[in-house]
Formats: structure tokens, sequence, C-alpha cells
């Protein structure tokens, strides 16, 4: 085998073991939707603690304790 073949192949997070142009799609549309994924959790994380920081910032406002809290 090919060092440089092997050297590849420790170093990569997905080995495929066949030449077979089906299980060549198949990883990369699993990658994609692994990728899609990750893109709709971080938007999701994003609005949530957007949305928690203006709630917070609102109440504190209205409660009148934004500049008089205790640390």
């Amino acid at each position: 085998m090919n060092i440089v073949l092997q050297v590849a192949k420790e170093n990569a997070d997905v080995v495929i073991m066949d030449d077979n142009f089906t299980t060549i799609v198949k990883v990369a549309r699993w990658g994609r939707s692994v990728y899609i994924n990750i893109q709709k959790f971080v938007q999701f994380q994003l609005t949530v603690n957007v949305v928690a920081l203006m709630i917070n910032f609102i109440s504190a406002c209205i409660s009148g304790e934004f500049f008089h809290g205790t640390f």
C-alpha cells in the first residue's frame, strides 16, 4: 500500500472502504445533511439567546433595577 494513502486514511474523518459511486454519493449526502443540521442548530441557539437577552433587558428596564442592582 502506498505510504501517502496510508497517511491519508489515518488522518481522515471518514474513510470509504469501497470504490462504488453509490457509496460516494451516500457519503456526500450524509455530510451535507450533517452540515445543514449544524447550521439549523446554531441558528436556533442564536435566536433563543437573543430573545432571552431581550426579555431580560426589557424586564430590567420595566422593573427599574437596570442601574440599581447589587453586585
